[in-house]
């Protein structure tokens, strides 16, 4: 191959033009996550402890933050919108893993009971640290008191 054909294929590579190998994989394994607006959405934040992944429904197993959908009082609706857009900031800062480590493998709801973990830490303590979340305790957190 001569050295201007050489030239332009990384011209384009630079560019967008053409595809780089292995970046359809990349974008796949590190979508870009919004607050869920419908049911069609693969990648998205529902409220502060659900996200979808991949279609899926997953509950963070290791916190309960405020809902948005079906609040009991203003304030928990108020501290629910701040948890889901902080949740959504989170997923987004870079790539995290998915794990199982509680004995429940879906609740209730039909939600994979899952923690979401970056460098060792959990997304959802880090909520619980900002003060938009608290540690599951087994039940729903009373946000009316």
């Amino acid at each position: 191959m001569s050295g201007f054909a050489v030239g332009v294929i990384l011209g384009l590579l630079l560019i967008g033009a053409l595809p780089v190998p292995g970046a359809s994989w990349l974008a796949r394994a590190f979508p870009k996550y919004q607050v869920c607006v419908s049911s069609a959405q693969r990648n998205c934040v529902v409220d502060g402890d659900t996200i979808r992944h991949n279609g899926e429904t997953i509950g963070l197993e290791d916190i309960d933050a405020p809902k948005v959908g079906k609040p009991e009082c203003l304030s928990e609706l108020e501290l629910g919108k701040r948890a889901k857009l902080r949740l959504v900031e989170l997923i987004n800062e870079d790539p995290f893993d998915i794990t199982r480590s509680g004995d429940r493998d879906i609740d209730e709801h039909g939600r994979k009971l899952r923690t979401l973990l970056r460098n060792g830490h959990s997304l959802g303590m880090q909520l619980v640290d900002e003060g938009l979340a608290v540690p599951w305790a087994g039940r729903r957190h009373n946000w009316c008191e």
